[in-house]
């Protein structure tokens, strides 16, 4: 593992805020709670990097779920071992929040992505997540309501944004997404579909974007991956990315 200290791992929890934008937000005590529709656990979940401790901590989750279930969503927290209060995820655990959603954040130097991938001629790099990219993406309407929300979220990422995509022979194959915030470039929606894989285009997307994000002025790139998905974890590896911290979240039932 290449490990981040507690301050650097709430610095990339913030920055997941920023670069995965749920459609609304609204703070408790220093907690981050995002709202939206209930797609993706990363933009419906409360993001405990700050604590003030002016609140009780019960009321404070107490409040939470008030709030998340006035929205009818279930209370959910995204948590690390750097979530404030520090004591957040044995409380929980107590109060009947089920563990789900673990995952690694894994992380590498761009310059070193790039040259673990290495060059990639038939990669498109976009300004907007177009329909293309979205067929690639798997995003498709009529396959998934959610898809919708998602090309949502997308679309509300704020520039230095990049979209890549590997069509073959003439259709859209593969699709990732890069975003550059504050010396760093999150990965997003890495997708091969099914009958194009085995192909390296994923190592080919990962790569133009690690490429991209060099340019853009990111020294690092971070990237989630749920522990359930060896076959994607194999392949960041091979692209030379490292476990940096692990996260899983706390979820309530949406009534009480």
């Amino acid at each position: 593992m290449t490990g981040l200290n507690s301050e650097e791992t709430r610095h990339l929890e913030d920055l997941t805020l920023l670069v995965w934008p749920p459609a609304k937000t609204d703070r408790l005590d220093g907690w981050v709670m995002a709202f939206d529709r209930g797609v993706t656990h990363r933009a419906n979940a409360v993001f405990p990097n700050t604590w003030s401790g002016r609140c009780d901590l019960a009321e404070a989750i107490s409040e939470v779920e008030r709030r998340y279930r006035a929205q009818g969503l279930p209370p959910t927290f995204k948590l690390t071992s750097a979530s404030m209060p520090t004591e957040l995820d044995r409380v929980l655990a107590g109060a009947g929040y089920w563990e789900e959603g673990a995952a690694d954040v894994m992380v590498a130097g761009a310059d070193q992505v790039a040259a673990a991938c290495g060059v990639a001629n038939d990669v498109k790099m976009l300004c907007s997540p177009g329909p293309g990219w979205i067929m690639a993406a798997g995003w498709q309407p009529q396959s998934n309501p959610s898809h919708d929300a998602r090309r949502q979220i997308v679309g509300r990422i704020a520039e230095p944004r990049a979209f890549a995509v590997v069509e073959v022979d003439g259709e859209p194959a593969g699709a990732a997404a890069g975003v550059v915030r504050g010396g760093w470039a999150y990965l997003c929606a890495v997708h091969t579909r099914p009958e194009f894989r085995g192909r390296g285009i994923g190592r080919a997307l990962i790569g133009s974007l690690a490429s991209w994000a060099a340019e853009s002025g990111a020294a690092r790139l971070f990237v989630p991956v749920e522990i359930d998905n060896p076959r994607a974890k194999a392949l960041y590896e091979r692209c030379a990315l490292r476990t940096a911290y692990h996260y899983h979240y706390r979820v309530a039932s949406a009534a009480p």
